[in-house]
């Protein structure tokens, strides 16, 4: 395993109580360490040191998110290497780019634990064992760490623990309904042949799954009519639809009005 040795430098400090400025001067100019880190080098930090995040974009973060909430720890190690792997290729990435990418997963799984315990904000603790990390592979190990727990800690209590594969289909979809669904991304979440889930859920359900995800959205549309003034654009995105034309298209099929006539009549 290579080790490199890495240093942050500030500008010039004149007094002692401009000790703290410099410290956070060298984390800011160690958090410019590439992600791909393969040499020692020192990081000099400047005015125009970089504060602009890139954003990292991984296919996978759906898939990711359910696999920790099923407590299935060991595809969640598979990710994130893949994950790992997926920010060594992009150029100019740097530490303080993955960082942020980690701590927007780290948020996402803090809303997925809501629906467990109480107290879900990361704590203070890793806040600043992060800031005081800059090697791009002690990051990843240590995500690496929180995840694997935390889908462990999951495992036993998660809505996922059934077995049969369609009820598990049917909670994800009511959980996940706003996202982009569809036969072929439910199939790959739960090692299914696309053809064969939609058979077996039109068999064990009476409907296409299509039929079932469109019920849910529609469902929640009509709370948001009748208990919010948001304009009927933003209800169909907020449900799942980006097309406000099919959103009407299947409200008027379902309910036999428009979104506009149910919400005249609540």
């Amino acid at each position: 395993m290579a080790l490199f040795l890495t240093g942050g430098i500030s500008s010039a400090c004149q007094a002692p109580e401009q000790l703290h400025s410099a410290y956070e001067k060298c984390r800011a100019a160690l958090n410019t360490i590439p992600a791909l880190q393969t040499s020692s080098q020192y990081y000099v930090w400047h005015p125009d040191t970089k504060n602009e995040i890139q954003e990292i974009r991984w296919d996978k973060k759906e898939e990711f998110l359910f696999r920790v909430e099923a407590g299935m720890t060991d595809a969640v190690f598979q990710l994130l290497q893949d994950l790992q792997d997926c920010c060594r290729v992009i150029p100019s990435l740097t530490l303080a780019d993955v960082k942020y990418h980690y701590h927007q997963l780290t948020e996402e799984c803090m809303l997925i634990l809501k629906h467990y315990v109480s107290q879900t904000n990361p704590s203070q603790s890793m806040h600043n064992i992060v800031k005081e990390i800059f090697s791009p592979g002690e990051l990843h190990s240590y995500y690496r760490q929180f995840f694997g727990n935390l889908s462990e800690m999951l495992k036993p209590q998660s809505v996922y623990a059934v077995q049969d594969p369609i009820e598990q289909i049917q909670i994800y979809t009511r959980r996940n309904y706003p996202k982009n669904l569809t036969v072929e991304f439910l199939a790959s979440l739960f090692y299914m042949n696309s053809s064969y889930l939609s058979h077996l859920f039109r068999k064990r359900t009476g409907v296409k799954y299509v039929s079932y995800l469109n019920s849910i959205r529609i469902e929640q549309a009509k709370k948001l009519l009748e208990t919010t003034d948001r304009k009927l654009y933003q209800i169909a995105k907020a449900v799942g639809y980006e097309n406000n034309k099919y959103f009407f298209r299947v409200f008027k099929k379902l309910e036999g009005i428009t979104p506009e006539q149910y919400r005249k009549m609540q």
